[in-house]
């Protein structure tokens, strides 16, 4: 009813228009919430911005072209909190979707990218990795092409794999085990 007398084609691009706006300022809200002190208020807030954010990039990844490079220092995040982890895990599932559609990104940005990427697949929980793999099969499939990389992320994880399965085998109660996530 909002567009009721407007024809289709104006009343669509309006809606297209709306949306970008909200995902400007939600991650316009995204870098306030970084810069203020409160941490408790804002981690809880933070999340809420970047799974709106994660929303907005399933239903058209276009509306965050311009924010990859933004949203992409999030990936370094410490990693301490439940928050810390849905931060990670969305703003990753977000950069999956949009940056195979990027034009001509930097090859510093993609090595970057890459990089963090491996980093919290060889040192996160599941719910990281899960993303994070999914996040770096799109990149090095779509842009980069750098399947060396995966095959040695690869290679680094199965070798751990294999170190905590003998671990587990030789002891099953082992306080090392403890502290594999």
């Amino acid at each position: 009813q909002l567009l009721k007398g407007v024809d289709e084609s104006t009343g669509i691009q309006s809606v297209l228009n709306v949306c970008q706006l909200m995902v400007d300022c939600l991650v316009e809200r995204v870098l306030s919430l970084d810069e203020t002190s409160d941490q408790q208020t804002n981690s809880r807030q933070l999340v809420n911005c970047i799974t709106t954010l994660y929303i907005f990039s399933k239903i058209r990844a276009s509306f965050l072209l311009h924010h990859a490079k933004t949203l992409h220092p999030y990936l370094s995040s410490k990693c301490t909190t439940q928050e810390d982890t849905l931060i990670i895990h969305y703003i990753a599932r977000i950069l999956e979707v949009v940056v195979p559609l990027m034009e001509r990104p930097t090859e510093s940005f993609l090595a970057s990218l890459e990089e963090d990427l491996v980093k919290l697949i060889m040192k996160q929980g599941a719910m990281i990795v899960q993303s994070c793999v999914g996040c770096l099969a799109e990149v090095v499939n779509k842009v980069t092409k750098n399947y060396k990389l995966v095959k040695e992320c690869y290679q680094k994880f199965f070798m751990y794999l294999e170190k905590v399965k003998l671990l587990y085998t030789q002891d099953p109660k082992s306080p090392q085990l403890a502290t594999v996530k």
